[in-house]
């Protein structure tokens, strides 16, 4: 929900916080717990495998590294409206109709029944068969044998 511009100047410092600190706190701990963590497990992962980390280094200077590094692309970086929407539509039923004013709205998503019915068909235990043996044999993940349709 995007709030009149008018109730913002007419809310008190506490209103205001009471509307936006879950938000900040939601968006903070997921940038921590999803983004940031990902993102040092890659810096190092990178880096020691292309034999750039020196065993004079220490793990707080290859972390202060890998924040100066991210904090150079973020500043760099020039938003995609056409990635962002993407991402908005497909994870989050949101799109951005305009971004000076800022407006977003939700998607409302409807099953195509008919085309639904002519492409897709259930699948039989041969074919969900076939299919257990390729995820298998080719993605190398562990497979439960109780995930077979019959």
């Amino acid at each position: 929900m995007i709030r009149p511009a008018r109730e913002t100047q007419e809310l008190s410092n506490e209103e205001f916080a009471k509307a936006y600190e879950p938000a900040d706190i939601e968006v903070r701990n997921y940038l921590k717990e999803e983004l940031l963590y990902n993102f040092y497990a890659r810096y190092l992962a990178t880096y020691f495998n292309h034999d750039a980390i020196w065993e004079d280094s220490n793990l707080d200077y290859e972390l202060k590294d890998a924040k100066m590094d991210l904090s150079t692309v973020m500043e760099c970086t020039k938003v995609d409206l056409d990635k962002l929407n993407s991402i908005l539509e497909k994870k989050h039923s949101l799109r951005i109709t305009s971004a000076n004013p800022i407006r977003i709205e939700e998607i409302q998503w409807q099953l195509n029944q008919s085309y639904f019915s002519k492409n897709f068909s259930i699948p039989t235990s041969k074919t969900t068969d076939i299919l257990y043996k390729v995820v298998k044999e080719i993605f190398f993940i562990p497979v439960s044998d109780s995930i077979l349709l019959t």
